[in-house]
């Protein structure tokens, strides 16, 4: 006796990977579209530029002598300077996500009665 194609498991089991695949890879597409990689900058040459400015500030800050030292009590960061004579009256903090550009921010921060 014969039977419908619809009714062997082997003819479910040869349509059922193809079509996983091709599920898949919409899912994958739809992801890829949706959650664009901000890895890589249009302007590559004028970032690549931005670093040796940084690097000049990071020198000049060697040169003035300071550094900080971080802590982390209680999700509040505690930022205090080491090694320096005088204090600033402020310090600009900029915090970078390094992935996604939107997560960054910059604080204006100013001492307490601590220093």
């Amino acid at each position: 006796m014969k039977t419908s194609w619809y009714r062997e498991p082997w003819a479910w089991f040869v349509f059922i990977l193809p079509f996983t695949a091709v599920v898949a890879g919409i899912v994958t597409f739809i992801i890829a579209n949706t959650n664009p990689d901000t890895l890589v900058v249009g302007d590559y040459y004028k970032k690549g530029k931005a670093i040796n400015l940084e690097l000049g500030k990071i020198k000049q800050a060697q040169k003035l002598g300071m550094s900080f030292g971080l802590k982390l009590v209680d999700d509040q960061l505690i930022i205090r300077p080491t090694g320096i004579e005088k204090e600033f009256p402020l310090l600009n903090v900029n915090f970078y996500h390094p992935t996604l550009a939107d997560r960054d921010f910059s604080l204006v921060l100013t001492p307490d009665g601590n220093g």
